[in-house]
């Protein structure tokens, strides 16, 4: 999958989307400045390990909301912010897609960032204890306190869905996300992506 990424960044595409190992599926527009890229892995909430339901998801913010080898998260933002450029992930039962957004000027800049978030996370202890406090107060706090609809659909999916891989929630189990740990993180990204 590493190599297909590489392929589909090469092309300089201006929207990208990488899926099954071998399309690539391209979309150029004259009157947009922007170049968008969307990766898509297929791995999502239902590949987490029993007992450790939220990997997925917590995995997935370890590469773009966390450290790389050579920048540190703060010095990401800072890169980021000039260029009114991000990229982030998001999670589903069966896919994670990674991805960012920038102004045509700023692709090369923008480029090496985005391709260091996927291909060299640091794994730091800080970011990994920043991003699992979040999901748990989404999930202690903002799911069960402050979000019906979305505490119902979650009610309904695990009803639905009970003893099957996807009756959790992407974000995880308050219980199992509390258990987590940095080198879980670590061992599911060298597997699934």
């Amino acid at each position: 999958m590493k190599k297909l990424f590489l392929l589909c960044l090469l092309t300089g595409c201006i929207s990208i989307m990488c899926q099954n190992n071998n399309n690539i599926i391209k979309e150029i527009s004259e009157n947009d400045p922007t170049i968008s890229i969307r990766l898509l892995f297929q791995t999502g909430s239902q590949d987490d390990p029993k007992g450790k339901e939220g990997l997925a998801t917590i995995t997935a913010q370890m590469l773009t909301d966390a450290s790389t080898k050579q920048n540190s998260y703060d010095m990401i933002l800072q890169k980021l912010y000039p260029m009114s450029a991000n990229y982030e992930a998001q999670v589903d039962k069966e896919v994670t897609i990674i991805a960012g957004r920038t102004h045509k000027d700023n692709w090369n800049e923008f480029y090496k960032l985005f391709k260091q978030a996927v291909l060299e996370p640091a794994f730091e202890q800080s970011d990994f204890d920043r991003i699992k406090k979040e999901h748990l107060n989404y999930l202690e706090n903002t799911l069960r306190y402050s979000n019906d609809e979305e505490l119902g659909k979650q009610a309904l999916n695990q009803f639905i869905f009970q003893g099957t891989s996807y009756d959790h929630p992407e974000q995880g189990l308050i219980e199992r996300v509390k258990n987590l740990t940095l080198k879980d993180v670590e061992s599911f990204y060298k597997q699934t992506l």
